[in-house]
């Protein structure tokens, strides 16, 4: 791996070398550049390589958490991207605020009118969005805010 050394200031030296995650039979490596600025940043790029290590698809914009279900939320000004386990960009037109939150349980977190719920993979609004707060479901359940109160 290419090892690339920033110098974020004359306290901080960082060294990075090019990482990646497994996850559900898939390494996710993100390539890490300088930007051309007046300050010293660093930009991420996403890349998707196969467990033979080869190259997929790079990808605009980050990716979420995890597979669900088939599909990896991406993380661009779109909020409606999401990558299957064939590397196709697929679109789900949802007439929710999604938040950036990933599906869980083929569920995913949305908001209408301020208020959460959770709507499945076709974007059908499943459970009402009458919640204040909402968290991920596991296992079945998921944690709500309702009226001040959690349950």
């Amino acid at each position: 791996m290419n090892q690339i050394s920033i110098k974020l200031d004359k306290n901080i030296d960082m060294d990075f070398l090019n990482f990646g995650a497994l996850k559900e039979r898939e390494i996710f490596y993100i390539n890490l550049k300088l930007s051309d600025s007046q300050y010293e940043q660093f930009v991420f790029k996403t890349i998707l390589f196969n467990l033979e290590n080869k190259f997929i698809k790079e990808l605009d914009g980050s990716i979420g958490s995890s597979f669900c279900d088939g599909l990896l939320r991406l993380n661009n000004t779109d909020k409606n991207s999401f990558i299957d386990k064939n590397a196709n960009i697929v679109k789900i037109n949802f007439p929710y605020d999604l938040n950036y939150r990933d599906f869980h349980e083929s569920l995913i977190a949305v908001m209408v009118d301020k208020k959460m719920g959770f709507a499945n993979i076709s974007g059908k609004l499943i459970i009402d969005a009458k919640f204040d707060w909402v968290d991920d479901f596991s296992q079945g359940l998921a944690i709500v805010k309702f009226n001040g109160k959690f349950g």
